[in-house]
């Protein structure tokens, strides 16, 4: 596992956060403790998903559908990740400057603390 990473995360969460849980077939088990402590601390949940049937659009805040049906055999993903990229970019531009600032604040302390590969 990941050493309680995700429970770590969930402990922090109330009523002034948000929880978004992006969920296709066949469904993960881990978002269903999510969700659940997201409704028992009261924080909203905004579900992406690829069913209005899915356990985690049925007991969403709001459920934001996308398909993954392509010509090709394999599934895409690419409808959840724009949807995924649109709230971040809203969700950034109405915090304005500071957030911004935070942003790339984070993405240096990542550098720094080598979380990617050297260009």
């Amino acid at each position: 596992g990941d050493g309680g990473a995700l429970e770590a995360e969930l402990a922090g969460i109330g009523k002034t956060d948000a929880i978004v849980v992006i969920g296709f077939t066949p469904y993960s088990r881990e978002l269903g403790p999510v969700v659940e402590t997201a409704r028992r601390r009261r924080t909203p949940v905004v579900a992406l998903a690829d069913s209005m049937a899915a356990s985690i659009a049925q007991h969403a805040d709001v459920t934001l559908r996308f398909r993954r049906e392509t010509p090709s055999f394999f599934p895409s993903f690419a409808g959840a990740v724009a949807i995924a990229e649109a709230l971040a970019a809203t969700m950034l531009a109405r915090r304005g400057a500071a957030a911004a600032t935070r942003v790339r604040n984070t993405e240096a302390d990542l550098r720094a603390l080598g979380a990617y590969l050297p260009e």
